[in-house]
């Protein structure tokens, strides 16, 4: 189903070429695809410091506590 935009390349069968919107198209679907997964992990690393700094500041009211 992700594939489904290699279907409506425009491709110019005589000269076997590809147009340049076509070209345009893939590289940024290439890039799309690219940014995704760094921005995933960018998020995921921004998720774990927080609940670092969530435990940490817990285990250290619960230090002063007792």
């Amino acid at each position: 189903m992700m594939l489904d935009w290699i279907d409506n390349f425009n491709v110019d069968h005589e000269s076997l070429r590809f147009s340049t919107e076509t070209v345009r198209d893939f590289l940024f679907v290439c890039a799309a695809a690219a940014m995704v997964p760094e921005e995933l992990l960018r998020l995921i690393e921004s998720e774990v410091q927080q609940d670092q700094i969530l435990s940490d500041a817990f285990q250290q009211e619960k230090k002063m506590g007792t």
